[in-house]
């Protein structure tokens, strides 16, 4: 079958099974950004007993923040450029949470610069601790994030997902969030991403 006539799925399933053997060196990697319009105030889930999402601060939750800040942008680095954490807690314990940002940013997991418009949020760094994956705490974070952002005078919110993620791809998905945008690439020695393509899906409804 032609190169040209493969699906994405058919195109980055072919190329996964093309570098496997060479892994360690190179491999491939599938973004995808999602766009979901912030909500109309009042939508935002109830979490259940149990369970609450409030904002965050440097103050009250470094510690529990430094389980689960990965990459580049550290927690310091976060909190000094004003992003906003929003934090998820089970029975007081935090166990997940997830960034928001008005400002420029190239993420360490995604190879291309972010650089949000008026009226733009990024959501990025969503992280719950593994045993508490398949709640739907993505879920809850997601949409809390997307009400933050209003709160803000936001009336979009963007974020990028590894396709195949378990956590950010379907919380994206579950919380209203649609894919507008893939991009294939392949990263090098585990740190440099390249990018081979990148395909516009649909145009991103602003009001």
């Amino acid at each position: 079958m032609p190169w040209t006539s493969l699906s994405l799925d058919d195109a980055g399933a072919l190329l996964r099974r093309l570098l496997r053997p060479i892994d360690w060196l190179v491999a491939p990697e599938w973004f995808v950004t999602n766009v979901a319009r912030v909500p109309t105030a009042g939508l935002e889930p109830t979490p259940p007993p149990g369970v609450s999402v409030r904002l965050g601060s440097v103050s009250d939750d470094a510690e529990a923040l430094a389980r689960l800040v990965h990459g580049r942008e550290s927690l310091a680095w976060r909190f000094a450029r004003g992003d906003v954490v929003l934090v998820a807690e089970v029975d007081g314990q935090v166990v997940g949470c997830t960034w928001l940002t008005n400002q420029p940013l190239r993420p360490s997991y995604f190879p291309i610069k972010v650089e949000p418009k008026p009226g733009e949020w990024y959501n990025y760094g969503l992280v719950l601790l593994p045993a508490f994956r398949g709640r739907g705490l993505g879920r809850i974070l997601s949409r809390r994030a997307m009400a933050e952002a209003s709160r803000r005078g936001g009336d979009v919110v963007f974020g990028h997902a590894r396709r195949f993620s378990g956590v950010a791809a379907a919380s994206h998905t579950a919380a209203g969030f649609v894919t507008v945008d893939d991009v294939l690439g392949i990263k090098v020695l585990d740190r440099f991403v390249v990018v081979l393509y990148r395909r516009r899906r649909r145009p991103v409804r602003r009001a």
